[in-house]
């Protein structure tokens, strides 16, 4: 009862937030953004929220050139002992590379108002390449995305304690560095999340241009 209380609390004050000047106000949540810049890395922040963006320490192994997980102590491990963390910085890519790159949403408490999960990719991507992991689908707004990004839906909808789940971001978990076109000098890869209730709308796109489009 006392979690339920507080995912109520949450959404609340996220309703005042996002009902200025609005006729209606939706059920919704939005996670920090998940910023991937190849020199700086990535900012997210509250790590004990039920709904939250990570992804997976790595460091680059110079003996073999590439870029692996890592651990608190910073010996190199699979991704599954990975520490999650903040911010990571890609200061050695180079033209082919693969980069170990896995963000990902984790909803770790029952969703008690059905939901649509998205995600919104966005930032300068010139000279990267990358793809969707499976379940993302692409939505087709009509209003303009937040961060002006491309936006996915995940293809079920989330309810009760089946959304208690990890849902990775990217094909692979993995960015590739094009052999062709050299990175902008701003290259980035920025995701952000975000809940928006499905009852009462007649698809994704309705719900995402409701609750969160410009």
């Amino acid at each position: 009862m006392r979690k339920k209380t507080l995912t109520i609390a949450i959404a609340l004050v996220l309703v005042v937030a996002l009902a200025v000047g609005a006729t209606y106000a939706y059920l919704t949540a939005t996670t920090n953004t998940l910023t991937n810049t190849f020199t700086v890395g990535k900012t997210m922040e509250d790590p004990k929220s039920n709904f939250i963006l990570k992804e997976h320490k790595v460091a680059y192994d110079p003996a073999v050139g590439v870029y692996k997980y890592v651990d608190a102590s910073g010996s190199y491990v699979d991704a599954a002992a990975a520490e999650e963390v903040a911010d990571n910085t890609y200061d050695s890519v180079a033209p082919g590379m693969v980069v170990a790159k896995d963000p990902f949403v984790r909803i770790q408490a029952p969703v008690e108002t059905p939901s649509y999960l998205f995600v919104e990719v966005y930032g300068d991507t010139t000279g990267l390449q990358y793809a969707l992991a499976d379940g993302w689908q692409p939505v087709q707004l009509t209003k303009a995305a937040p961060n002006g990004g491309t936006v996915y839906a995940y293809q079920t909808t989330l309810a009760g304690s089946g959304a208690v789940n990890t849902y990775p971001i990217l094909k692979g978990d993995q960015v590739t560095v094009d052999r062709m076109t050299a990175l902008s000098a701003d290259a980035s890869l920025k995701f952000s999340a975000y809940l928006c209730q499905s009852t009462g709308f007649g698809g994704a796109a309705a719900a995402f241009d409701a609750c969160f489009g410009k």
